[in-house]
């Protein structure tokens, strides 16, 4: 019954789906990183924090799903490119969820006392060693419950790439149901795996932040 996990198919439909996960949340935080730093009230820069703002408001007022159509379907003619369905959909994937990571990187910042940037500027840090060295490692703190649901949801939204031909998890499985014609053990298989997936990732979570308390290095 459950021969499908088994199968060459299914295990690469797997490792691709963690792939796209490990790629969308790298480009996510870089982008979320920059973007929630450079629209902080401490260290915007006029025009480009403003326009940053515009394309976050744009990112998280579409849907995913619609915008992944878009960057599939209509982008590429309208540029005449031909990037591959993984390509588009890791790195759209990564830019809309780098607009909500943004938001968290800000919040986190804003949620540091501002004497710390007081001390820093006393201390002849300029605003930029300031974030580097002492502000972003207190925030990091803060935002790592919300930066691991992102992490969480990034993971679940590998699953709708399948729309555009992504060769990942839910699309294998759907190529499974084609040859077994059994769909529910499928997706409850499906299911049960990005639930341990989810898991897995929390309880890594809880287990840094714990450790991160106990030495006091990003206490509170």
């Amino acid at each position: 019954m459950f021969d499908f996990l088994f199968t060459q198919g299914f295990l690469w439909g797997f490792l691709a789906t963690v792939r796209l996960w490990a790629i969308a949340c790298v480009i996510s935080l870089a982008i979320g990183v920059v973007w929630g730093a450079l629209t902080c009230s401490r260290l915007r820069i006029p025009v480009v924090s403003r326009l940053i703002e515009i394309i976050i408001l744009g990112f998280q007022g579409v849907p995913f799903f619609v915008q992944m159509l878009i960057s599939y379907f209509v982008i590429p003619d309208l540029l005449g490119i031909n990037p591959s369905a993984f390509v588009t959909g890791v790195v759209n994937l990564g830019l809309c969820s780098g607009a909500y990571m943004a938001e968290i990187v800000r919040s986190g910042i804003g949620a540091v006392p501002a004497g710390q940037w007081e001390t820093c500027k006393v201390l002849g840090y300029s605003n930029a060693r300031a974030f580097i060295y002492v502000i972003a490692p207190q925030a990091l703190f803060r935002m790592m419950p919300a930066m691991v649901n992102e992490f969480n949801a990034i993971l679940k939204s590998t699953s709708m790439l399948s729309a555009i031909g992504v060769a990942e998890m839910t699309l294998a499985g759907k190529n499974v149901i084609a040859r077994s014609f059994n769909p529910g053990i499928v997706y409850l298989a499906l299911a049960v795996i990005y639930l341990c997936m989810t898991l897995v990732l929390s309880s890594t979570s809880r287990i840094i932040e714990n450790k991160m308390s106990k030495k006091g290095r990003f206490g509170i």
